[in-house]
């Protein structure tokens, strides 16, 4: 059956909300998806012990608290709330809700069950969820033709060492590069910050380049300046060239 879709004002009360947390909802997906992106195969999950791994070649392991948020279906678009799931044990989002300090907008649509919304909607949703009760994200979990959107707070075993920081825009952990900065939220390697730089060298994009209001902003400033999309995020011209400054002091 297909579900009806938010009230008007309270849809209008969920983008304004969606809006106004916009860059804190990109920087936390680019983190999660430069992780673990969306077509991660090796992957598993366990609601009833709240735990979920992910293996990447015999070397890189990713380990986390895992709390289900919601699922979403690609065939109605109905979101239903994890709490509301009865395929899944309470434990498996007992915590999330449990620490959740909801809004007011938050509050109208957790008294809704189940509601039909877009799947960037969805997303951002389960997302700025994920960040209201600690967790660094919510990934979305692959289940035939839905997504289970998973809260997570990720571990990442390189070898027998430990690290929990990686390239927000290539995804590259912090073994694999020479040197990664850190933002607000956001961490960048050393590879990137030249790529963008270099670009930035050769003189003016073309008026046609991706930098209009609607592309993402950049992930350190927030900003629709001219500047270089990576598979995770982007980054201005700007905040490169500060990121090559704060490398070359260090460096010195």
């Amino acid at each position: 059956m297909a579900q009806s879709p938010l009230p008007a004002p309270l849809r209008a009360s969920l983008d304004e909300l969606l809006r106004t947390n916009a860059l804190a909802i990109q920087r936390s997906r680019a983190h999660t998806h430069a992780l673990l992106p969306p077509d991660t195969r090796d992957w598993n999950v366990d609601l009833e012990a709240t735990q979920f791994t992910a293996s990447f070649g015999e070397h890189i392991r990713v380990t986390s608290p895992a709390q289900l948020v919601a699922t979403w279906s690609g065939g109605d678009g109905s979101w239903l709330w994890g709490d509301h799931n009865p395929s899944v044990a309470k434990v498996g989002s007992a915590g999330l809700f449990g620490k959740l300090e909801l809004s007011d907008p938050l509050r109208e649509l957790r008294a809704i069950r189940t509601f039909a919304l877009d799947e960037p909607s969805a997303a951002s949703l389960a997302t700025l969820c994920a960040l209201r009760a600690g967790y660094i994200g919510a990934w979305p979990a692959p289940k035939g033709t839905a997504f289970a959107f998973l809260a997570l707070q990720p571990t990442v075993s390189v070898g027998s060492a430990g690290t929990t920081m990686w390239c927000t825009m290539c995804g590259k952990s912090q073994r694999e590069v020479k040197a990664l900065i850190s933002g607000p939220g956001v961490n960048v390697c050393a590879a990137c910050v030249e790529l963008v730089t270099d670009i930035a060298g050769k003189g003016p994009p073309p008026s046609d380049a991706p930098d209009a209001e609607y592309m993402d902003p950049c992930l350190f400033c927030g900003e629709h300046r001219k500047r270089v999309f990576g598979p995770f995020g982007a980054m201005c011209f700007a905040c490169a060239n500060a990121c090559q400054g704060t490398m070359a002091s260090q460096r010195g």
